[in-house]
C-alpha cells in the first residue's frame, strides 16, 4: 500500500474542511414528538436525515452525535448518552465532553489520545456529507495552535502596556498578565559582571549587562542601597563612639544590617542569574537553529539593548491556560505572537503538525445500522517537515469507533456481553471499580508482536482472553443492541468497562489497530518504540442490530448471530445420520523427547501410540458399544508432536510408518470411524536440511526485523502458507485419509513485518481463510479444528477445545455458552479433553450445559513418559487410567444428548443458584446442577454435580 502522509503542506489538508458549514439542529416537528418513550427524549436535539422501512437516522450537526430510532419498537439508540448533562456524576465540567466521542484515536510518541469532539468539533474542523441511506462525517483531528502559541515570550514594553491598559478591561486579568512577565533590557556597562558557569558572557553579551526593571526587583535593589548606607553610617558612628556600651550596641546593630545586606544581595544575585538563564533558554527554545549554548552570540540579544522588553516568566501549566484565555479574549492570536517575536529574531510560530484525517460513514441497511471507516482514506502525519527542516512522523496506532454507542447508565439493569471464551457477561455497574477494564484482541495474540510463552499451571498471565468471535453487545432493561465486526476484524480488540469507574455509563466497543507497534531494546534496561510505515488500509465495518423483549438477551444475540451466519452461507444445517453422539478421541502417536544417542542427548520421536496400538484401543471402545468415534491422530508426522516442516506428509516410522498409518486408515473406514490426521502449519518445530524451510526466508519477521520465535519453534510467514499447504495436501491426499485436523490454522493469525513486503494481521487472516477453504472445498477433506476463530466456521465439520469458560477477567460475572448456541445444529464440537481438565467434574458439566460431546486425549504408553519433558502438562495420558470412566461418561451423556443430535439450542437460562437449563429446538431440556448438593426444580431432583434431560411439550 502507499504510505499515508500529509500531502505537500498541512495547510492544504486543513483546507479540505475549513469550508465546512456547521449547521445547528432545528427542533423536530410536533408530530415527531408524540411519543413519551424515555429513550426518545434526546431526539429533540437531533435532525432526521435518513430513514427506511424499519429505522430512522437522526444527527446533530454541531456535536455530530447521532441516534437510530427503531420505528416498530419506538426505541432510540444513541451514539452518546443523550441525558449525560443531568446523569453523569463521575466526569465533571469539560471532562464530560468525553461522552460526546464518536471516534477516539491514539498516536505516538507517548500514546496520545484524542477525541473528535475536543479536537475536531471544537475547532469546527469537520465536514458532513449526505450519502445514500445515511451520512458521512470527515473529521480533521487538529489542535492547530497550542496554549504556548498564544503567549509572547518577548514583547516590547510599548506593545505590552498597550495591551495591558488599552485592550484588557478586567483588573484581575491585568494583574494576572502583569505578574507573569519580567521587564528587562540590556545596557552598556564598564563594571565587571558576575561569571556564569556554562555561558561565555563576553561572546553573548559583549560589554552589555542585563538590567531588570521590575518594580519589586528595583525595590529590593533600592533597599540594598539603603542597607549599605545604613551600614556605612553605623561604621562611622562606631568609629567615633567612645562609650564602650553604646559602641557594643552599635556593633550588634551593624552586624544585623550586614546580615540583611548579605541575604538581600544573595536574593538579588539569584533573581538576576535566574532571569538571565530564563532569557537565554527562552531564546534557545524559540530558535530552531540553536541547539547548544555555545552557538549563542550577541546578535541574538541585540534587540534588547536600551529597549525595555517584557520576558514571559516561568509559570505552571494551569496559569498558562488562564493567560492563553486572556490573550484569546482580546483576539491576540498566534499570528500576532509571530509578529511580536519577529522583532526579537525569534522563529515564527508553527502550527501543530499532529493532524489526522479520518472519515466515518453511517448507513441504514434494512433493520441494521452499519458504521464504516474507510481506512484507506485515513491520513496521518508521515515525514512532515518541522521548522528546523526535520522529518517527523506521528504513527496512528488505533481508533476506537463509537465507544459509547448504546451505553447503559449506572441505574439501569442488564449486562454487557463480550465474546471472551465461549461467552461472558459483565453485570451493569457490578461495583468492580478497582479492576482493570476488559480488553480482548479478536483472534488472540499476534505472535510477531507478543511472542508466545510456555504456559505453566500457575501463571494465569500467560492466558490472554480468547476472543474467537468478532461480536459484542449490551442489554439494558428490555432492549439490547448486538454488534458484529464485519470488516477489519483481525485488527480489532473488544474493550469494555463498567459505570462509576471512569464515567457513569457502562459501555463496550471495538478498537482497531491501524499501525502496529513494537519495541526494540535500547541500552541496558530501556526500549524504544518502532513501527513499520505500512498501515491497515482496508475497511472497518460494524453492523449494529437491535433486540427487544424476550429477544433482548444473550440468547437472542446468539440466535441473531446464527441467523446472520446462516443467511451468509457460513453455517449449514447438519445432515444427521447417526443415532449416537460422537465420541471424540485424540491419540498421540510420537513425542519428541531428549534421549542419549551414542552418548549425545538429542530429540528422538518416542512412540506413545503406534498405529497398531491405536487399532487396539479402538477395538476396545467398539466392544463397549461406542461406534461413532471421531479419531484425531496427533504426532503421526515425522518428528512426532513437534513434527518436521510439513512440506510433505512424511510419516514417523516409530509409530508404524506409512504402512501402519494406511492400516489404521483402512480399519477406521471399515468400522465407520472418522480419522483426522493432525498437522500444524504455522509453527515450525524442526529445521532439518532439505525439508524446504529456510529460517531467514520463511519465518515471519517482528517489527525490529528479527525472526519471530515462540518458545517451541519459529513463526511461519503467512505468505509461505500459499505454497506449503498445497504442497502438503497434494502429498497427504495420496494416503487416502478422509479427514484433516489442525490447531494453529484456526487459532493463530500472525503478521509478517518483512522488509520486502509486510503482511498485516488482516492480510494474514485472509491467507489463512483461503488455505482452510482449499482444504475443505478444493481437496474435499472432512475437517477438525481447534478453538476456533470465526473465519473457519464455513469450512469445519468439528471443533475441538471449544472454550466452555472464559479468561477469568476480574470484571466478568458469568460464563454463558454463546459460541455453542451459535453453532449447535450446524457444527459438532467438544471442549477440552475431559481427562486433561484440572477440574474433571466442572469440565464435564460445562460440556453438557453447552451441548458438547465427550472428548478424551490418550496414549497407549504410560503417563509417566512425559514427566520431566516439555510435555509435562500431558499428565493423564494413559488410556487405561480413564478408559472405564470414558465409557461410563459416554453412555450417560449419550442417553441425555442423543435425542438432541443435530438440534439447535433455542434457550439457556439460570434457573437457580449454579443450576442451568439448556433447551433444544425439539423441546428437550437439559438441566445441569453445578452444586455439590442435590436440588429440586419443578418437582424434579437433580443430584449434586449431575445432569438430567427433561422432555418438553413439543418434544419430537
Amino acid at each position: 500500500m502507499a504510505f499515508k502522509r500529509v500531502f505537500v503542506v498541512l495547510v492544504v489538508l486543513i483546507a479540505l474542511v475549513t469550508g465546512a458549514t456547521v449547521i445547528y439542529a432545528d427542533e423536530i416537528s410536533d408530530n415527531e414528538q408524540v411519543t413519551v418513550s424515555y429513550t426518545l427524549g434526546g431526539l429533540k436535539d437531533l435532525e432526521l436525515i435518513a430513514e427506511n422501512e424499519y429505522l430512522e437516522l437522526y444527527f446533530n450537526y454541531e456535536t455530530t452525535v447521532l441516534a437510530v430510532k427503531d420505528k416498530e419498537a419506538g426505541h432510540a439508540w444513541y451514539s452518546s448518552p443523550w441525558d449525560y448533562k443531568t446523569k453523569e456524576k463521575v466526569l465533571r465540567g469539560a471532562r464530560q465532553n468525553e461522552l460526546l466521542t464518536q471516534l477516539a484515536l491514539r498516536f505516538d510518541p507517548n500514546n496520545v489520545r484524542r477525541t473528535n469532539y475536543d479536537f475536531s468539533n471544537a475547532y469546527e474542523q469537520y465536514e458532513v456529507k449526505e450519502i445514500e441511506n445515511g451520512i458521512r462525517v470527515e473529521y480533521l483531528f487538529v489542535e492547530e495552535w497550542k496554549t504556548d502559541h498564544y503567549i509572547p515570550v518577548l514583547i516590547s514594553k510599548e506593545r505590552f502596556e498597550d495591551i495591558l491598559y488599552n485592550q484588557i478591561q478586567d483588573e484581575g486579568d491585568r494583574k494576572t498578565l502583569r505578574d507573569s512577565y519580567n521587564l528587562i533590557m540590556l545596557t552598556e556597562t564598564e563594571e565587571p559582571r558576575p561569571a556564569i558557569s556554562g555561558l561565555d558572557m563576553d561572546t553573548v553579551f559583549k560589554h552589555y549587562n542585563l538590567v531588570i526593571l521590575d518594580e519589586a526587583y528595583l525595590e529590593r535593589v533600592a533597599a540594598l542601597e539603603e542597607l549599605k548606607a545604613e551600614s556605612a553610617e553605623l561604621a562611622a558612628q562606631i568609629e567615633a563612639e567612645t562609650d564602650e556600651a553604646v559602641k557594643a550596641q552599635l556593633t550588634t546593630k551593624k552586624s544585623q544590617v550586614d546580615r540583611n545586606i548579605t541575604s538581600t544581595q544573595r536574593r538579588i544575585d539569584g533573581d538576576w542569574e535566574n532571569t538571565l538563564w530564563h532569557l537565554v533558554d527562552s531564546v534557545m527554545n524559540n530558535r530552531a537553529d540553536l541547539e547548544r549554548y555555545g552557538q549563542l552570540k550577541f546578535s541574538d540579544f541585540e534587540k534588547l539593548v536600551d529597549n525595555p522588553t517584557y520576558l514571559f516568566s516561568k509559570v505552571p501549566p494551569f496559569r498558562r491556560n488562564a493567560i492563553k484565555d486572556i490573550y484569546d479574549g482580546i483576539d491576540y492570536t498566534p499570528l500576532t505572537v509571530e509578529h511580536d517575536h519577529a522583532e526579537y529574531g525569534l522563529d515564527p510560530t508553527i502550527a501543530n503538525l499532529q493532524i489526522f484525517f479520518i472519515p466515518i460513514e453511517y448507513r441504514l441497511e434494512g433493520k441494521d445500522f452499519v458504521v464504516k471507516v474507510p481506512a484507506d482514506e485515513i491520513v496521518y502525519p508521515y515525514k512532515v517537515k518541522t521548522l528546523a527542516n526535520r522529518e517527523v512522523t506521528y504513527p496512528l496506532l488505533n481508533i476506537n469507533v463509537l465507544p459509547y454507542f448504546g451505553a447503559a447508565h449506572a441505574d439501569e439493569e442488564g449486562y454487557i456481553f463480550i465474546p471472551d471464551g465461549g461467552g461472558a457477561l459483565i453485570e451493569l455497574t457490578n461495583g468492580k471499580v478497582n479492576f482493570a477494564s476488559f480488553r480482548g484482541r479478536v483472534y488472540g495474540p499476534d505472535y510477531t508482536l507478543e511472542p508466545k510463552k510456555q504456559p505453566t499451571p500457575f501463571d494465569q498471565s500467560l492466558v490472554p482472553p480468547e476472543v474467537y468471535l468478532p461480536v459484542y453487545g449490551i442489554k439494558a432493561g428490555d432492549a439490547a443492541f448486538f454488534a458484529i465486526i464485519e470488516e477489519g476484524y483481525a485488527m480489532a480488540s473488544i474493550i469494555s468497562d463498567i459505570a462509576e469507574k471512569t464515567c457513569s455509563y457502562n459501555h463496550v466497543s471495538a478498537e482497531f489497530t491501524i499501525t502496529p507497534k513494537g519495541s526494540q531494546p535500547f541500552g541496558n534496561q530501556n526500549e524504544i518504540a518502532i513501527y513499520k510505515p505500512e498501515s491497515y488500509d482496508g475497511d472497518i465495518q460494524i453492523r449494529y442490530s437491535f433486540l427487544y423483549g424476550e429477544e433482548a438477551n444473550y440468547v437472542g444475540m446468539a440466535r441473531h448471530y446464527q441467523d446472520y451466519l446462516v443467511n451468509k452461507g457460513v453455517l449449514k444445517p447438519l445432515k444427521v445420520q447417526e443415532e449416537e453422539i460422537p465420541f471424540y478421541l485424540e491419540l498421540i502417536g510420537a513425542l519428541p523427547i531428549m534421549r542419549p544417542v551414542m552418548g549425545i542427548y538429542r530429540k528422538v520421536a518416542e512412540p506413545l501410540t503406534t498405529t497398531e496400538q491405536a487399532i487396539e484401543i479402538l477395538e476396545k471402545l467398539m466392544a463397549e458399544d461406542i461406534s461413532n468415534i471421531r479419531l484425531r491422530y496427533s504426532g503421526w508426522l515425522k518428528g512426532g508432536l513437534e513434527h518436521h516442516f510439513p512440506s510433505k506428509a512424511s510419516v514417523e516410522r516409530n509409530i508404524g510408518g506409512r504402512r501402519g498409518l494406511l492400516e489404521l486408515n483402512s480399519f477406521a473406514q471399515e468400522n465407520g470411524i472418522e480419522l483426522y490426521a493432525d498437522v500444524r502449519f504455522q509453527t515450525v518445530f524442526n529445521n532439518t536440511m532439505f525439508d524446504g524451510f529456510r529460517n531467514r526466508r520463511d519465518s515471519s519477521r517482528m517489527i525490529d526485523s528479527l525472526v519471530a520465535k515462540n518458545y517451541n519453534g519459529n513463526v511461519l510467514s503467512p505468505r509461505r502458507l500459499d505454497t506449503l499447504v498445497p504442497s502438503f495436501l497434494k502429498d497427504f491426499d495420496k494416503l487416502g485419509i478422509q479427514g484433516l485436523a489442525s490447531m494453529d490454522l484456526s487459532t493463530e493469525v500472525n503478521s509478517d513485518f518483512n522488509k520486502v513486503r509486510t503482511y498485516l494481521r488482516q492480510d494474514a487472516a485472509d491467507i489463512v481463510v483461503n488455505k482452510v477453504r482449499e482444504i475443505k472445498e478444493d481437496y474435499g477433506f472432512k475437517t477438525m479444528f481447534d478453538g476456533a476463530n470465526s473465519y473457519v466456521l464455513p469450512y469445519t465439520d468439528n471443533i475441538l477445545n471449544m472454550p466452555f469458560d472464559n479468561s477469568g477477567s476480574n470484571l466478568i460475572d458469568h460464563w454463558v455458552p454463546f459460541y455453542q448456541m451459535v453453532v449447535r445444529g450446524y457444527i459438532d464440537y467438544a471442549g477440552e479433553p475431559i481427562n486433561m481438565a484440572g477440574d474433571f467434574e466442572r469440565n464435564l458439566l460445562r460440556t453438557i450445559e453447552g451441548g458438547g460431546y465427550p472428548y478424551f486425549k490418550w496414549s497407549y504408553a504410560p503417563s509417566s513418559v512425559t514427566k520431566g519433558t516439555d510435555f509435562h502438562n500431558l499428565y493423564a495420558l494413559n488410556y487405561g487410567d480413564s478408559f472405564e470412566t470414558a465409557v461410563e461418561i459416554y453412555h450417560k451423556v449419550n442417553d441425555v444428548l442423543g435425542p438432541t443430535i443435530g438440534k439447535r439450542i433455542v434457550n439457556h437460562e439460570r434457573i437457580a443458584d449454579n443450576v442451568s437449563k439448556t433447551t433444544y429446538e425439539n423441546g428437550i431440556s437439559v438441566i445441569v446442577n453445578h452444586n455439590r448438593h442435590a436440588v429440586t426444580i419443578d418437582g424434579i431432583t437433580i443430584q449434586g454435580e449431575d445432569f438430567i434431560a427433561v422432555k418438553g411439550d413439543n418434544n419430537e
